[in-house]
C-alpha cells in the first residue's frame, strides 16, 4: 500500500499474512481465521496508513471488515442480512482511494455493492 517492502496476502484458510521485508518473512494475523480477499482504501483521518478491507472470517464471524490499525483490530461493516451470495467464499474488495470508509465489494454474481460509513 505505498510503503516499500510492505506486502499483504489474503491466504484463504491460512488467514491474512503481512510482510514488512519484501516477502522474506511473513506474520500471520491471529485474529483473521480466513481471508478470501483484501483491498486498501484511504487512511482514516489523523493516520497515515491506508485502511485495510477484508472479506473473510475474524474471530469466527464471516463478513466484510475494515481495519485502521494495520490489522490489529477489525470492524465488521456488513451484517448477516447482507452476505451477497456467500461473500465469504469468493469475492473482490477494495476501499475508495479518495473517501475514507467507502468500500466496494464484488458479490459473487449479485453485482457490485458499495457502502459508506454509517453516520452516528
Amino acid at each position: 500500500p505505498g510503503i516499500a517492502g510492505d506486502l499483504w496476502i489474503a491466504g484463504g484458510g491460512k488467514g491474512l499474512l503481512h510482510s514488512t521485508d519484501g516477502g522474506r518473512t511473513f506474520e500471520t494475523l491471529t485474529t483473521v481465521k480466513s481471508a478470501s480477499a483484501l483491498g486498501f482504501g484511504k487512511a482514516k483521518p489523523g493516520t497515515n496508513y491506508q485502511a485495510l478491507y477484508l472479506i473473510g472470517t475474524v474471530k469466527d464471524v464471516t463478513g466484510v471488515f475494515r481495519s485502521t490499525d494495520k490489522g490489529a483490530t477489525w470492524l465488521r461493516v456488513n451484517d448477516q442480512a447482507h452476505q451477497w451470495g456467500a461473500i465469504g467464499g469468493t469475492g473482490v474488495i477494495t476501499g475508495d482511494p479518495d473517501t475514507f470508509g467507502r468500500v466496494y465489494v464484488g458479490t459473487n454474481g449479485r453485482g457490485l455493492q458499495y457502502g459508506d460509513p454509517a453516520r452516528r
